[in-house]
Order: structure tokens, then C-alpha cells, then sequence
């Protein structure tokens, strides 16, 4: 081994107690078997190490153990290449904990894993890895990510990705991409992906036609969508030809938060979303309205509408001028309508709104919301307006009339 320490773990070690050594390079070591002989168990710990290189040991079984691999708070670079026997990254303390293991390399830029050809995981157990800094990854193995179930990357060159298997992976976390597109191909080895965060990114849209079409299975698995500060996102989140069909009946989670500068309406008319059961869109102030009718009659299984913030919005159903059908939100149990200094009505159609489960409408800081439909309204369960910025329930025999009121409450 090169660091022993069998003494650390007295009662005379100080907890926390951390070296100064920045970087750490081996290299041509073919009978080292440990870099650490034992787990510090957070006694010792290598908060300042920067850079670690490991290259040519053919006996090395892992690289660090679990306590100094999560105090690795300003590692940039790690490289392990060319290491015949490394089966996992970090070594499994054993612990048996139920819940995953969490690790964060905040300032981490650079992971190579080559040529190494028993690396089976990057650790054996359940773990969460966050990597918000990466640039450049260059993996090489099948399974080293096998276990892994949470992945955040930011700003990544990917080399050699369409190799690697994320049998486990349900959250990947992408953040600050440059491109035009997210790329959907990435998610192609990406088997039960669940939830997806697009976060500080510049797409015009998040999906590219082409790539949706070659790689339609990769997002058809996700049930959870959550964007953020997409600045430049053009009038809708995609393209009316992006063949998504199969992605928006399987979402059931939707969140749009300061997509701000060129968004005028969620998606296009054409989408159709049967499954989903919660929207929030948060910050969004150029849209002005939500969703089109036709949208609107796909939502039978929203249960929880939030809007908040969202400066220029008129309505949430936009008013195409057919008003001939009745449009339900049959399990809609929760309406938020917040901060939102232009919206004048839920749809400012004739057209018949229905909500047989609506219990909770919540009004805040709508000024010009004094008419949630021109047209017949339905909402055998809603007993009250609430807003919680006067603390008191509010209703006056129907929707439309209690807005009224609350208005000139307000």
C-alpha cells in the first residue's frame, strides 16, 4: 500500500483531521494491491487533493475507500488507466446501509476509466453520483456504472459514452449543454430512466426531430421532466413534427421553471399528454397561454395544476375560437394560480369546462383574474376560493362570482 493508516482510527486521531497533498500520481506499481490499507472513516481525510492519476498497476483492486472518496470536495482530475485488476472504483465499506450512497466531486472536470478490463462498477453498492463541473468523460467498460442510480453532468464531452450500461440509472441531471438539442441518443444504454433534468442549457428545443426519431425507445421510458432556465427556447418546448408521441403518453411529470425569454406556449397543439398527472411552470414571462384546447381534452389524468410567475400570461387554455366541445380535467383535485399580473381568465373561450374531483383552487396575486370561463362552468366539489396572502376561503355561489369578490378584496 502507500498510505497506512492501521492508526488512524484511535482515539488519539482528531475527527477530520486532513492532509495537504494536492496531487497523487502512480505509476508502473505491478505489486501494489491498496492505495489505502484501511478506511480513515472520516478520522483522516484528503479534502485538498486535486489531481489523481493511477496508470500501469496491474494488482490494484480499487482506488479509494468510501469515507475518502466522498471528501474528495476538490478533485479536478481522475484518471485510472491501464490498471489490469481494479474491479470498482470506490471499495464497498460494507455497511449494508438500505439507502444509496452519495457521492459529489463538485470541482471534478476530468474522469478517464481505461483499459481497465475487471472494473465492474464504479462502487458495488446503490449510489448517487453528482459530477456538477465535468467536461470530459472517457469510459471504456460496460458496467462501470451498473449500480448507479442518480447522475448529475454538466458541460460534457463524451467519449466512448454509447459503451457504458446504466442498468440501475433513474435520474440524470444534465446541466449547462450548449447545443442546440439535447441529445437523445445519450439515453440509448440508459434502460429504466425515469426522471429527466434539463437545467441552464442553451436548445432552442429540447428535442431535435431526427434524433427522436432514431433513438424514440431512450425517451419513451421517462415519467418525470423537469427544465430549468432554458433562456433560449423558441415558442414552444418542441417542434409540432418531433414524433413524440410515445415520450408524452408515458410523462406523468412535468416542470417548466424560468424558460423566459421566447416561450409563448408550452407545446404545440398537436400534444397529447394522457398520463400526466402534475404540471408546475414557474417564471416563464414571455407565455401567454399554457396549452391549446385540443391539448387541454388529453389532461384526464392532471391532478395537480401549478402557475406562478409568469408575467404576460392571459390564460391557461388558450382561446382558438371552436368552442363546440365540453373540455374535462376529471381528476384535477389542486388549482395554483400565482403572481401572475395578466392572466384575465382560465380560457376567455365560450367553451364548457368541467371538474368533477377540483377541491382546491388557490388564487395569490392575479389582479386581473376576475372570470375563470365565459362559458358553462362545472365544480360540484369546490366549496371556496382560497387565498392564503389574506388567510380567509372565499365564495359567493359560484367561480366566476367569487373571483369578483375576491378582487375587490384584494
Amino acid at each position: 500500500e502507500i498510505f497506512d493508516l492501521q492508526e488512524v482510527n484511535s482515539e488519539e486521531t482528531h475527527s477530520g483531521a486532513a492532509t495537504q497533498l494536492r496531487e497523487l500520481h502512480v505509476f508502473h506499481l505491478p505489486k501494489l494491491t491498496k492505495l489505502w490499507n484501511k478506511d480513515p472513516q472520516g478520522k483522516l481525510i484528503f479534502r485538498n487533493l486535486v489531481v489523481v492519476r493511477i496508470f500501469d498497476c496491474q494488482s490494484l483492486k480499487n482506488i479509494f475507500p468510501t469515507s475518502i472518496a466522498r471528501s474528495l470536495l476538490r478533485l479536478e482530475t481522475l484518471s485510472i488507466k491501464d490498471c489490469g485488476s481494479v474491479e470498482e472504483i470506490v471499495a464497498n465499506d460494507g455497511r449494508g446501509n438500505d439507502a444509496a450512497t452519495k457521492f459529489i466531486f463538485p470541482s471534478l472536470t476530468f474522469l478517464r476509466l481505461r483499459d481497465l478490463p475487471d472494473l465492474t462498477t464504479f462502487y458495488s453498492g446503490m449510489h448517487i453520483l453528482e459530477c456538477p463541473e465535468l467536461r470530459k468523460l472517457e469510459v471504456n467498460h460496460v458496467d462501470v456504472f451498473a449500480n448507479l442510480e442518480e447522475l448529475t453532468l454538466s458541460k460534457c464531452i463524451f467519449t466512448t459514452w454509447r459503451q457504458a450500461q446504466f442498468h440501475k440509472l433513474k435520474i440524470l441531471h444534465f446541466i449547462s449543454d450548449g447545443s442546440d438539442f439535447f441529445q437523445v441518443g445519450l439515453l440509448q444504454n440508459i434502460h429504466n430512466l425515469e426522471k429527466l433534468v434539463l437545467s441552464t442549457c442553451e436548445y432552442k428545443k429540447i428535442f431535435s426531430c431526427e434524433e427522436v426519431e432514431e433513438h424514440a425507445e431512450g425517451i419513451a421510458q421517462i415519467k418525470s421532466l423537469k427544465l430549468k432556465k432554458l433562456w433560449l427556447i423558441e415558442e414552444h418546448l418542441w417542434n409540432p413534427d418531433s414524433k413524440l408521441d410515445s415520450f408524452l403518453q408515458n410523462l406523468e411529470f412535468l416542470e417548466v421553471k424560468k424558460c423566459a425569454l421566447s416561450l409563448i406556449s408550452l407545446v404545440p397543439s398537436s400534444a397529447s399528454f394522457r398520463n400526466l398527472t402534475v404540471l408546475k411552470v414557474c417564471n416563464c414571462w414571455q407565455l401567454i397561454s399554457l396549452v391549446t384546447p385540443q391539448t387541454a381534452k388529453t389532461l384526464v389524468q392532471l391532478r395537480e395544476l401549478r402557475v406562478s410567475e409568469c408575467n404576460r400570461l392571459e390564460e391557461i387554455v388558450a382561446n382558438d375560437g371552436d368552442a363546440d366541445d365540453e373540455i374535462v380535467f376529471s381528476k384535477l383535485k389542486w388549482l395554483f394560480l400565482e403572481s401572475s399580473e395578466s392572466i384575465t381568465s382560465f380560457c376567455s373561450g365560450n367553451y364548457a369546462f368541467s371538474f368533477p374531483s377540483l377541491e382546491d383552487l388557490i388564487v395569490e396575486n392575479c389582479p386581473k383574474l376576475n372570470t375563470f370561463s365565459a362559458g358553462v362552468l362545472k365544480t360540484p366539489r369546490l366549496q371556496a376560493v382560497q387565498n392564503w396572502e389574506l388567510g380567509e376561503d372565499f365564495w359567493a355561489g359560484d367561480v366566476n362570482t367569487t373571483l369578483q369578490h375576491l378582487k375587490e378584496k384584494v
